[in-house]
C-alpha cells in the first residue's frame, strides 16, 4: 500500500508519540487499596519518565496528590484505618512515606505537610535521624561506627504496625570496615510514634549480623528489600 504525504506524516507522528509515551514501572505497585476498600493510593503517569502523580483517593474523590518518583514497593495500612505507610524505592535510596488518610497530609518529624509541591526526596526531616537517635545502642554493638565509612548511606523502610500510632521501622547500615574485617552489617529496629506535633523514634534495638545478613531480615522486610 502506498501512503500519500499527509497519511505518512500522521502515521509517523502517531508512532513517535507511542515510542515516547511514559509507562508506569513494570515492578512495584500502580495502586493499593485499604482493607476496608474506602481509601486507595494510585500512581498516574506524567510527561516525565519515572515521575508520577501519587493520588490519595477516598472512594472516587481525590483527597491529595504529590509528585512521586521510582517505585511504590509495599504499603502498610494502620489497624484503625487512619494512616498508610509506603516504601518508595528511587535510584539507590528508600523513601518511606507516612500519610494521614483523612486529609492526605504527609506526616514528618518536623510536623505534617499538605502541599502538592512537597518534595519528599529532599526532605531530611521526614523521618527521625536514626544515626543520632540510636547512637548509644550502635556504639555498644559497634564502638568504631563513628570512624568507619558508611557505604552509600543507610536504608530505612517501614514493615508493619504495632498499633495505630506505632509503626515498625527497619534500618540497615553497611560500614566498609565492619564489612571487610568482620563480614557483618548493622541492623537497627525502631518504632516510629505518630503524634500531632511530629514523628519520634523509640524502642531502639541494634544487631550486628554476620555473613549473609540479608537472610536474617524479618519476612516483611524481605518483601521490600528483596523485591527487585
Amino acid at each position: 500500500m502506498i501512503m500519500d504525504a499527509k497519511t505518512y506524516i500522521t502515521a509517523l507522528c502517531c508512532y513517535t508519540l507511542v515510542q515516547s509515551a511514559v509507562a508506569l514501572p513494570k515492578s512495584g505497585l500502580s495502586a493499593t487499596i485499604s482493607p476496608e476498600a474506602n481509601y486507595k493510593l494510585v500512581l498516574s503517569d506524567t510527561a516525565e519518565p519515572f515521575v508520577y502523580e501519587l493520588s490519595i483517593m477516598l472512594r472516587d474523590q481525590q483527597v491529595m496528590h504529590y509528585t512521586f518518583k521510582g517505585e511504590l514497593v509495599t504499603a502498610y495500612w494502620s489497624p484503625l484505618g487512619k494512616y498508610v505507610a509506603i516504601n518508595n524505592h528511587y535510584g539507590r535510596g528508600w523513601y518511606p512515606w507516612i500519610i494521614r488518610l483523612a486529609d492526605g497530609a504527609v506526616l514528618r518529624s518536623a510536623g505534617p505537610v499538605r502541599s502538592s509541591t512537597y518534595d519528599r526526596y529532599t526532605d531530611a526531616q521526614c523521618t527521625p535521624d536514626i544515626v543520632t537517635v540510636a547512637a548509644n545502642q550502635m556504639k555498644q554493638v559497634y564502638p568504631l561506627y563513628q570512624s568507619d565509612q558508611m557505604r552509600n548511606g543507610y536504608s530505612t523502610i517501614a514493615y508493619g504496625w504495632r498499633s495505630d500510632v506505632k509503626l515498625l521501622m527497619f534500618h540497615e547500615f553497611i560500614f566498609d570496615g565492619l564489612f571487610l574485617k568482620e563480614d557483618s552489617s548493622l541492623q537497627v529496629f525502631s518504632v516510629l510514634v505518630i503524634r500531632d506535633e511530629g514523628l519520634t523514634a523509640e524502642d531502639i534495638r541494634v544487631e550486628k549480623v554476620k555473613g549473609e545478613w540479608w537472610k536474617e531480615y524479618p519476612p516483611e522486610v524481605k518483601k521490600s528489600l528483596q523485591s527487585e
